[in-house]
């Protein structure tokens, strides 16, 4: 399984303790730009988000099975 390593003192962790993500944080680890992760929600290809009011989080147990789902033989 894929280890995401988030370095902010400001996580925000759901009720299960898993720390969740922004859309910049989330590119940043993917090293795509935002508009790239705002188009994988609209296309229903990236990984599973959650709405909070006007934000849109990601679970990292969510992006790190979402990576391990798209890992290709060297």
């Amino acid at each position: 399984m894929t280890s995401i390593s988030t370095t902010s003192e400001s996580t925000v962790h759901d009720l299960r303790g898993d720390p969740l993500l922004t859309i910049p944080e989330l590119a940043e680890i993917t090293r795509t730009s935002p508009k790239t992760v705002y188009d994988w929600r609209l296309k229903g290809v990236g990984p599973a988000s959650i709405r909070v009011g006007r934000a849109i989080l990601f679970r990292t147990s969510d992006v790190s099975a979402w990576l391990d789902s798209r890992r290709q033989a060297a």
